[in-house]
C-alpha cells in the first residue's frame, strides 16, 4: 500500500487515481499565465489544512512580488507564515545551489521545520546556469536526489517550449519531467474565439490515473476544476 496526499484542489485527487504519493515528485508546465504558481501555492495550502508544514521557493520573483501577486487570492499567506505553517524564500539567481547542495539553508530549514511539501518556481534560474545540457541534467540528478534525501513531496514548476495544441505533444524547455514521477500540463485550448484552461495528467508513475482533458477556471479561490 502506497500512501496518497491531497492535492490542494478540489475534485483533482479523484483523476490523480486518490492523490500524489507522498514522497514523490511533480513537474507543473504550461506557458506564462496558465496558472502554475496558483496551482504550486494550492499544493502547499492543501497541506497546510492538513497539518503538513510548506515551503514555496520562488526563484524568479522577490518575496515581495510574489505575495502582491497572491493578495489577489483569497489566501491569507501572512498568517500562515506567523504561525510557521508556510514558509516563503526567495532566492537569486547566484544561490540557486541551495537546492543542489548539501548542508544548505533549504535543507536545514526542512530539517528544522518539519516540512513536508515544497514547490520549487521555477526551475529555470537554475537550469539556465549551465548551457550544456548534459551537466545540466547532472544537476537535476542532483536536486532529485536531496528531495528524496530530504523526504518531501515536490512540485517543480517549469515552462513550455513551444505552445500546446490539441494535436501536439508537450514539451519543456529543460526537460525536468523526465526525472520526476508525475506531470501535469496546463495550457489553453481555443473554441469559438474564446481561450479556455484545460489540464492534463501526462505521467504519473504506479498511478492509474485520467487520461482527458480537465477543464478549470482561476476564480478568488484558486484553481477550481469544471
Amino acid at each position: 500500500m502506497v500512501e496518497r496526499i491531497n492535492s490542494g484542489i478540489d475534485g483533482l485527487d479523484a483523476f490523480l487515481g486518490g492523490g500524489y504519493i507522498r514522497s514523490s515528485s511533480i513537474t507543473v508546465s504550461g506557458p506564462t499565465g496558465s496558472g502554475k504558481s496558483t496551482f504550486g501555492m494550492q499544493f502547499l495550502l492543501g497541506g497546510v489544512e492538513r497539518g503538513e508544514k510548506g515551503i514555496y521557493i520562488s526563484l524568479e520573483e522577490d518575496k515581495r512580488t510574489f505575495l502582491r501577486n497572491a493578495s489577489g487570492y483569497r489566501w491569507n499567506t501572512t498568517k500562515l507564515e506567523r504561525e510557521q505553517k508556510l514558509y516563503i524564500l526567495d532566492y537569486p539567481l547566484g544561490e540557486t545551489d541551495q537546492l543542489i547542495e548539501k548542508n544548505s539553508a533549504v535543507e536545514e530549514l526542512i530539517f528544522t521545520t518539519g516540512a513536508e511539501r515544497i514547490v520549487i518556481d521555477s526551475i529555470r534560474p537554475l537550469a539556465v546556469r549551465f548551457n550544456n545540457e548534459e551537466e545540466r541534467m547532472r544537476v537535476f540528478l542532483r536536486l532529485m536526489q536531496n528531495l528524496r534525501r530530504w523526504d518531501v513531496t515536490a512540485l517543480v514548476i517549469t515552462e513550455d517550449l513551444h505552445p500546446t495544441t490539441f494535436n501536439v505533444i508537450p514539451e519543456t524547455k529543460y526537460g525536468i519531467e523526465s526525472l520526476t514521477d508525475v506531470w501535469i500540463h496546463l495550457y489553453y485550448l481555443y473554441e469559438k474565439g474564446k481561450r479556455k484552461r484545460v489540464m492534463e495528467i501526462l505521467k504519473m508513475k504506479g498511478t492509474h490515473h485520467h487520461r482527458g482533458l480537465i477543464p478549470f477556471e482561476i476564480r478568488e479561490d484558486g484553481i477550481v476544476l469544471i
